[in-house]
């Protein structure tokens, strides 16, 4: 009969918290080591045993986050027992992982001899399986349930037209394709090299590109006669070239290749402006203001195009203003409910966090946000506010500061060159700078950057603290100066 111990890595994450790794003994020669993927307090672990701190100690949200980890080390826990001894004394640690995830599905109860046979055979039939390469990637979106899916579709479907592209302009790979075992470290610099210029392609061989046909299954025979192609900055590039070096590691640690052409590739990293926000003076003007009477104060000449609706505007400042109390990203605040408000708090889980380990963000509502959310309490359905699409948003929030007249100039960099640029506030507002509104008022206020990213969903240590230290630095320098 297997027995297991406990312990705690000595790796402490950005919460403060450790992962529970269990030690299992099945023999005295065979001791195999598991990341159960439960991460704690280190208070919690006393002598090898989780215990759930009292209610006096902690809140009722931590309480709840010592109970669920508790629950979930357990189940870990019988599960592993259960598997090992039905695998015997023989069983290692390769083969216990391979039918713990082969059997994910299947209640503990439920693992018995023949299913675990089962899981076996299948889970070597699964591994020898010859699976294209987009075959794969679909296969390891719905396996990893990523944040950016979206934005990975993007890279496959460049993947795709740059495979056709190169069958159709180069006489040497008339038969390239995408394949996971024969894939090199030049096929991934040259991919990221037409990313760069594919715009310019399109338009040099406007013919070939009106003929594509991606060799991507949901989208298989269909031709983009119509479509156009964007220029793309180097963040672009930085960002789908993680992406994709992910998706190698993955298929390289389920064993289907040995071959990564990421190895030896040097890897940049993205580079950004300053995070301009809002100041508490502009946010509180947009809040309070009456949009009707700016709007029609505003010389007609000078009204912006595309008016939306006074009501829809209204609402929109609404939602905008409370986002800016808040600091969510626009994704959680789309699918925020009356019931993620709770005894005084908005809770969410962070969309970037979904499917990984996900963090919980609590967010205490100041009289203002309250207030917002009461203005809408008696709305029909069940969604806090009343959002409408991301794209809407964004054109609303740059009406919204034309009209209150936030025109300021404020530096920016252009996403394609790099360069330095002076554009108005009011034109290049978007949802994610009442993000940037809320960070970096509070960092100007408290200087915590460890509170702040519990408030804001951040992990410590992010990169975007010391961008807005950046900024409180110039403030400083500003204010010496009247005095010179």
């Amino acid at each position: 009969m297997a027995t297991i111990a406990l312990s705690l890595s000595s790796r402490v994450d950005a919460t403060e918290k450790s992962q529970v790794l269990v030690r299992l003994t099945i023999t005295r020669a065979n001791r195999p080591r598991f990341k159960s993927g439960v991460y704690v307090r280190p208070e919690w672990m006393r002598d090898g045993v989780l215990t759930i701190p009292k209610r006096g100690r902690l809140n009722f949200l931590e309480i709840k986050e010592a109970e669920e980890a508790k629950a979930k080390l357990d189940d870990f826990v019988i599960r592993l027992t259960h598997i090992s001894n039905q695998l015997g004394e023989e069983a290692t640690k390769e083969s216990i992982e391979e039918v713990m995830e082969a059997t994910m599905s299947l209640p503990t109860a439920q693992i018995t001899s023949a299913s675990i046979m089962a899981a076996q055979k299948s889970a070597k039939n699964h591994k020898e399986l010859p699976r294209s390469f987009y075959e794969l990637m679909e296969y390891y979106l719905s396996e990893k349930r990523l944040s950016y899916e979206r934005g990975f579709r993007v890279v496959m479907r460049m993947m795709a037209r740059y495979e056709q592209f190169v069958r159709e302009t180069d006489n040497q790979r008339k038969d390239f394709a995408w394949d996971i075992k024969k894939c090199t470290r030049e096929d991934i610099e040259d991919f990221f090299d037409y990313a760069r210029h594919e715009k310019d392609l399109s338009e040099e061989y406007p013919t070939l590109f009106a003929n594509l046909k991606y060799n991507y299954p949901l989208e298989l025979s269909t031709k983009h006669p119509n479509k156009t192609y964007e220029e793309r900055g180097e963040n672009t590039i930085i960002s789908m070239t993680k992406r994709l070096r992910a998706f190698f590691r993955w298929v390289v640690e389920r064993g289907y290749t040995t071959n990564n052409p990421f190895s030896g590739l040097k890897m940049k990293s993205e580079t950004y402006g300053s995070p301009w926000y809002l100041t508490m003076e502009e946010r509180n003007k947009i809040a309070d203001a009456d949009l009707t009477a700016l709007w029609e104060a505003m010389p007609e000449e000078e009204r912006p195009k595309g008016r939306m609706p006074l009501k829809t505007l209204t609402e929109q400042r609404d939602v905008f203003v409370f986002q800016c109390l808040v600091g969510c990203r626009v994704g959680d605040l789309l699918h925020m409910t009356k019931s993620s408000v709770i005894d005084g708090a908005v809770e969410y889980i962070a969309e970037k966090t979904e499917g990984k380990r996900a963090t919980v963000v609590r967010v205490p509502l100041n009289g203002r946000a309250q207030a917002i959310v009461n203005r809408y309490k008696k709305r029909k359905g069940t969604k806090l506010l009343p959002f409408i699409s991301s794209q809407r948003y964004n054109d609303c929030i740059k009406t919204i500061l034309t009209l209150c007249g936030i025109t300021r100039m404020v530096t920016v960099r252009n996403s394609i060159t790099g360069a330095q640029e002076q554009k108005p506030l009011n034109e290049i507002a978007s949802s994610h700078m009442a993000r940037r509104t809320f960070i970096g008022n509070l960092y100007k206020q408290v200087k915590d950057p460890n509170l702040i990213g519990k408030l804001s969903g951040h992990s410590e240590g992010s990169k975007a603290f010391t961008r807005y230290r950046d900024i409180d630095e110039d403030l400083m320098k500003e204010t010496v100066s009247l005095i010179d």
